[in-house]
């Protein structure tokens, strides 16, 4: 069976962690793992990077889990094969070029180098393109922490976006 944990209602404390917020965190990640070892499950499909880096690289190290964590993309890709996915599920019209801009948290801690990328190549007219030959060397877009360092997240942002636009991706 699968159960769905929305949003901020089950969160792993990262947005307490940015605000400063550490004994916030401690108690929002406490009910968070709780909930999930409440559940009995195998797999724990995670929709954000944060979870998953907190999980899976910061506190996996000091937490005993009785579960897998993964990302979304990474479940659906390891799941295609078994699924009736067919390329007339989706209506692309004509080729469309795509550019995957994957969460950094993912990339630099070497939880998910592929992402979606798998996803895409299955559907009909979608052709991928990345900012660099090779996407583990991607440097951050600077979005994660706005209210930080201002001025360099910006000029982060900036690089980041120039690198996108020099793909021409639609």
């Amino acid at each position: 069976p699968y159960r769905f944990l929305p949003g901020l209602d089950h969160c792993c404390g990262n947005i307490h962690m940015l605000t400063g917020d550490v004994e916030g965190a401690e108690r929002v990640y406490a009910k968070f793992v709780d909930k999930l070892r409440q559940l009995k499950t195998k797999k724990i499909i995670c929709w954000c990077s944060s979870c998953i880096v907190r999980l899976k690289r910061i506190l996996d190290e000091y937490e005993e889990f009785n579960f897998e964590v993964v990302s979304l993309s990474q479940y659906l890709t390891e799941n295609l094969k078994n699924s009736d996915f067919k390329n007339d599920h989706v209506n692309i019209a004509g080729e469309r070029t795509f550019l995957v801009h994957d969460p950094c948290k993912i990339v630099y801690t070497g939880i998910d180098h592929e992402g979606p990328r798998h996803l895409l190549e299955n559907i009909a007219g979608i052709k991928l393109v990345e900012k660099k030959d090779d996407p583990e060397k991607e440097l951050c877009c600077g979005i994660s922490s706005p209210g930080m360092h201002t001025n360099s997240m910006k000029k982060m942002e900036c690089r980041c976006l120039d690198g996108i636009r020099a793909t021409a991706a639609d």
